[in-house]
């Protein structure tokens, strides 16, 4: 493994979370587009801590990784409220505390985006902004439907750590980011919505411990994803990007931190379809792997 990062302790990380408050609370002169960028930097801070810690539990468990879906086990890094995603703050705060991430946090507030205003709504009230995608020790969605990876179990069966995402700001519409976060590849569709509490941007955090901000283009993904953020009660889980879009999604396939059963498959950009050992999905359609 990578050589152990200097894990910060709960006054650096107070004092980090304290700056970005004083930061977000000193340009009310600037104006909400300032005010905007200083939340993305306290996001950006969060999901980089929430990344090292993540390192960090698989450095002392000597490279298995903490278990993404949020449930009650020992190993998970986050547990559910029992009342869903609605509950006593009390409730809500032993639901991170507990879990196996947290004792290297240390600061409940890490877990949320400053952005993020589904702590006071009632409809959604998720007590989490971040969840962890499922390549990274989580759900094998649809096992034998073709998918075309395994997650990862141990970080080193993750290929290339600073190009693999693991946290990503959630959108989850059912009252709290329920399991970890899911995509499908085969056949080529979102699963979960991303959010994008930074004017169409979203954080993600890699297996080397950084964080970046991502800016999404593609208008098929934003709309479904403001459907998940906005109207919750209109919103459908699973979208299939339209073909000049799907290129987007290929390539966060190529970031994705599970490990891969199918290493020669390809994006095709002319159908949309991935190819997979000698033939092609395009269309909802098995071709021959020649097909361009």
């Amino acid at each position: 493994m990578n050589p152990r990062p200097r894990r910060l302790g709960k006054q650096e990380v107070g004092v980090l979370v304290l700056c970005g408050a004083l930061l977000i609370s000193s340009l009310g002169a600037v104006g909400q587009t300032g005010r905007n960028r200083a939340k993305e930097f306290v996001c950006l801070a969060n999901v980089r801590q929430l990344s090292l810690a993540w390192l960090a539990y698989a450095q002392d468990n000597d490279g298995r990784l903490v278990e993404a879906m949020v449930m009650n086990s020992a190993y998970a890094w986050a547990h559910p409220v029992p009342s869903g995603g609605v509950g006593a703050d009390e409730e809500i705060d032993r639901a991170i505390k507990t879990g196996a991430l947290y004792p290297y946090v240390g600061e409940v507030r890490v877990y949320r985006c400053p952005a993020d205003p589904r702590m006071k709504d009632p409809r959604q009230a998720a007590y989490r902004s971040y969840s962890i995608a499922n390549g990274a020790n989580g759900e094998k969605y649809w096992p034998d439907a073709g998918n075309d990876h395994t997650p990862a179990q141990r970080y080193d069966e993750i290929e290339n750590p600073s190009r693999k995402y693991v946290f990503l700001e959630d959108a989850d519409p059912r009252g709290s980011n329920v399991g970890s976060w899911q995509v499908h590849f085969l056949p080529l569709s979102w699963i979960d919505p991303l959010a994008m509490w930074h004017g169409e941007r979203t954080t993600f955090g890699f297996a080397d411990g950084h964080s970046e901000s991502h800016k999404w283009v593609n208008q098929s993904t934003i709309d479904w994803c403001y459907r998940a953020m906005y109207e919750p009660a209109t919103f459908s889980f699973f979208m299939t990007p339209p073909p000049m879009n799907g290129k987007t999604l290929s390539t966060w396939r190529q970031a994705f931190p599970a490990s891969p059963t199918g290493k020669d498959a390809r994006y095709c950009v002319s159908t949309g379809g991935f190819a997979v050992g000698n033939l092609r999905l395009c269309g909802g359609r098995w071709c021959p792997r020649s097909c361009r």
